[in-house]
């Protein structure tokens, strides 16, 4: 870093899956145990910002990773590096808009589930209350994995659990909800398909370990961007057999299907 002295810092979220951050042969964070074996590494997340003080031009960074644990090892986000303050505000606001939607779609499946007690008879509203709870979920564990600030006793291993589960659930039940809106578009063979896909996939995720169950999260993500293209295909029949709340239904899932897709291209 040419002509920059004074207090640094970096953002070190994701990087599989465990690591130890050194500057100028001095440690300034880490995430688990980095070892030479899978007996000597312990993964885990990294939960805070990894600040150092620079007092010359020259900086000599060095991260050693391991990773036993997972197919993708190494960084999975990119590496923020700028001044203590900056990067300590960009976690602060990617912390805030996570915790902000986590409280919108937990106020929206609460309402959901209130409207089920008084209303049993339409199990819409206990598929989207369902499907509300995984998405939350499914925050806490990623991004910012605010779960792991909640409780911080619970493993690396825990956490992503509950990251691929809910992400194989949530196909599912989203499934299920728009079966009950629009049954005579939404086939029930092939509602029952991704009931059973996603049983399978959910139970080897439960079995065994992230270094073996992490390799079916590129085969859900194709079945995930079928269903998406069936679910289209099926309000698109919807709209044209003038299906009461078909228009406004399909704008939603359209933005929903934006955001799953650019999602699995991220990831």
């Amino acid at each position: 870093m040419h002509d920059q002295k004074g207090s640094f810092a970096f953002n070190l979220l994701d990087i599989g899956t465990a690591y130890t951050a050194y500057v100028n042969g001095e440690k300034i964070s880490s995430a688990g145990v980095a070892g030479k074996t899978a007996e000597t590494t312990v993964p885990s997340f990294s939960k805070e910002v990894s600040v150092f003080i620079s007092k010359s031009d020259i900086v000599e960074i060095v991260l050693q990773v391991s990773n036993f644990h997972h197919r993708l090892g190494g960084p999975w986000e990119v590496i923020q590096l700028g001044r203590e303050n900056q990067i300590r505000k960009i976690r602060e606001r990617s912390l805030a808009f996570d915790l902000f939607l986590c409280g919108s779609i937990f106020v929206i499946g609460l309402y959901h589930f209130c409207l089920y007690i008084l209303r049993k008879d339409d199990r819409s509203l206990l598929y989207f209350g369902i499907f509300c709870l995984l998405i939350v979920l499914r925050l806490l564990s990623t991004g910012e994995r605010y779960l792991v600030h909640l409780f911080p006793i619970l493993n690396w291993e825990f956490v992503v659990k509950i990251e691929y589960l809910t992400f194989y659930l949530a196909v599912p039940f989203f499934g299920m909800f728009l079966h009950s809106l629009f049954k005579r578009e939404f086939s029930k063979w092939i509602l029952r398909t991704t009931q059973v896909l996603a049983i399978i996939f959910s139970c080897i995720v439960l079995l065994t370990p992230a270094r073996i169950y992490s390799h079916t999260v590129p085969l859900y993500q194709i079945i995930t961007v079928m269903s998406c293209i069936y679910g289209m295909y099926a309000l698109v029949l919807a709209l044209v057999r003038n299906r009461e709340g078909a228009f406004l239904f399909t704008l939603g899932f359209v933005v929903l299907v934006v955001t799953v897709v650019s999602d699995i291209l991220y990831s």
